[in-house]
C-alpha cells in the first residue's frame, strides 16, 4: 500500500507539537532532533527539512509556548540563564504575565 503524504502544513505543526513534548520532558536545552523525530515518527531528516537548525527548532518552541501561554515551557523559559537573557522585555512580560494570569 502507498504512503500517504501528509500536507507540508500538517507536517509542520505535527513536528512543533512534537517538539513541544519533548521540551516539556527534557527541558528545552536537552532537546535533540532525534528526540524530536521519534516523537513526531518521522525522520531526522524531516525535522531538519521544516527546521534546518536546532536554534531555529527551540526558538519556535519558544513562540509558540509564548502563544500558547504554556507553563510549564514558560517557567523553562524565564528560569535558565541561556533563554532567559536572550529573551526580550516584552517576551518576558508576556511569559510572566501567561504564569501569572
Amino acid at each position: 500500500m502507498p504512503r500517504l503524504r501528509l500536507d507540508p502544513n500538517i507536517r509542520k505543526e505535527n513536528i512543533i507539537q512534537s517538539a513541544l513534548a519533548v521540551t516539556r520532558q527534557l527541558g528545552l536545552a536537552r532537546v535533540t532532533r532525534e528526540a524530536v523525530a521519534k516523537h513526531a515518527e518521522v525522520a531526522d531528516g524531516t525535522v531538519s527539512h521544516y527546521y534546518n537548525t536546532m536554534k531555529q527548532l527551540r526558538r519556535a518552541v519558544a513562540r509558540r509556548a509564548m502563544a500558547e501561554g504554556d507553563p510549564t515551557i514558560l517557567s523553562m523559559l524565564l528560569s535558565d540563564p541561556t533563554y532567559k537573557g536572550k529573551l526580550s522585555p516584552e517576551h518576558k512580560a508576556i511569559a510572566i504575565s501567561h504564569l501569572q494570569g
